[in-house]
């Protein structure tokens, strides 16, 4: 049930931030409201029980701080109301598809997948029936994952940064 459409892997990191400078995350905090250097997202899978991390991550001047939880509180929050759409599923679909083909042809990825699918007891067909799963997974699907996965009062969140300083320097 941890893999229900094959797009758990992409989903979360690619809509949040896991791809460039083009994501709901980066658009809102350094774009629209110009408070970070640079943010992002990722997905841990974790392949040997049925946990995975997400991690969110922003660069930012700790006196921002303020802003950027309540921009990232709203961020999180339309995603779960409002979901994915057609163009983003389609642009995450074909980045990642895209990405895990160029790394199969380069030999040490390859080698390093296979080594890995091994230790799994994997076969490439695993690899094949996941790809088939992402491609034909559809906006509903997407989003049931999202909001079946994602909560955000069990998020854990972290701040690191000069705090003492920033706040000396607006009294």
């Amino acid at each position: 049930d941890r893999d229900v459409t094959g797009v758990q892997t992409c989903a979360l990191p690619i809509f949040l931030g896991g791809g460039g400078m083009k994501s709901r995350i980066v658009d809102r905090l350094r774009q629209q409201d110009g408070i970070s250097y640079g943010a992002g997202s990722g997905l841990s899978e974790a392949n040997y029980e049925a946990n995975s991390a997400l991690n969110l991550s922003a660069i930012y001047a700790p006196q921002n701080l303020p802003k950027l939880k309540t921009a990232m509180t709203e961020v999180l929050a339309a995603f779960l109301k409002d979901g994915v759409t057609q163009e983003e599923l389609s642009a995450a679909k074909s980045g990642l598809l895209q990405q895990w083909t160029i790394g199969r042809t380069q030999d040490g990825a390859l080698a390093s997948q296979l080594a890995f699918n091994l230790k799994l007891g994997r076969t490439m067909a695993f690899t094949e029936d996941r790809e088939a799963r992402i491609k034909s997974a559809t906006v509903e699907q997407v989003n049931g994952v999202i909001r079946k996965y994602l909560h955000l009062d069990q998020l854990i969140q972290m701040y690191a940064g000069d705090f003492a300083k920033a706040k000396s320097a607006t009294q």
